[in-house]
């Protein structure tokens, strides 16, 4: 899942896109599949104040009110490769109270961020909890991705319904022969690649590590894929 978000990141960055990243998974990921240097604090203090509106502010935290979520990108996010813009609540390994004061700022920003020409792609904690929370609210298109074994399998069948009305491309990643699960539908097949399993467990991009290997062509194929549907839209 973080290896496809960070390497679909990068292509799209090549392609020509501006791409704002977020990790909205709070166990270390997408900064390595992109190639950032893994940033634990999250935004500075300055980003976030304390509320009591429980509708907008998780764990009593929010984003500033005198910052605008176009302005936190700009101010806040890390640049990294390709020109992509990176953010990211902290990680729960480092301190969790970081995360508690970022996550809701960052969620704000993700929702609220609009600045013409941008995309923004999250990479949600696998499982339904954050989408059933409704972390997945900005996006106008989510990838599902599924992986062979069978609670993956179980876990895309429970987060269609959660999922609800978002256009939803079904990721079927790994699979290395060809077998799929009768009762899902995959939209695109990004298959088994010991390349992309070498870069993970370097903790390097894949765009970096192995540009041609096929794992990464496929998602190239999907980066197309997606850009031209946007623009028959």
């Amino acid at each position: 899942k973080t290896t496809l978000a960070g390497t679909l990141i990068r292509v799209l960055a090549r392609r020509g896109r501006k791409v704002v990243a977020i990790d909205l998974d709070t166990n270390p990921g997408l900064a390595y599949a992109i190639g950032i240097p893994p940033v634990d604090d999250g935004l500075p203090e300055e980003a976030v104040e304390q509320s009591d509106d429980h509708s907008v502010a998780w764990y009593g935290w929010k984003l500033a009110s005198d910052v605008a979520p176009n302005d936190a990108v700009m101010r806040y996010a890390v640049e990294g490769p390709d020109g992509i813009r990176f953010l990211s609540p902290g990680k729960i390994n480092s301190d969790k109270d970081v995360v508690k004061r970022n996550i809701s700022a960052v969620h704000q920003i993700a929702r609220g961020f609009d600045a013409p020409g941008w995309d923004v792609i999250g990479d949600l904690e696998a499982g339904s909890t954050t989408p059933f929370e409704g972390y997945h609210k900005f996006a106008e298109r989510a990838l599902l991705v599924v992986t062979p074994g069978w609670t993956s399998r179980l876990m895309a069948r429970r987060l269609l319904p959660i999922l609800g009305d978002l256009p939803t491309m079904i990721v079927a990643s790994r699979f290395s022969n060809g077998n799929f699960d009768p009762d899902l539908t995959p939209d695109v097949n990004i298959p088994y690649d010991e390349n992309l399993a070498q870069a993970d467990q370097l903790g390097q991009p894949p765009l970096d590590f192995c540009p041609d290997a096929p794992g990464v062509r496929a998602i190239e194929e999907l980066a197309d894929r997606l850009v031209a549907e946007e623009a028959q839209a």
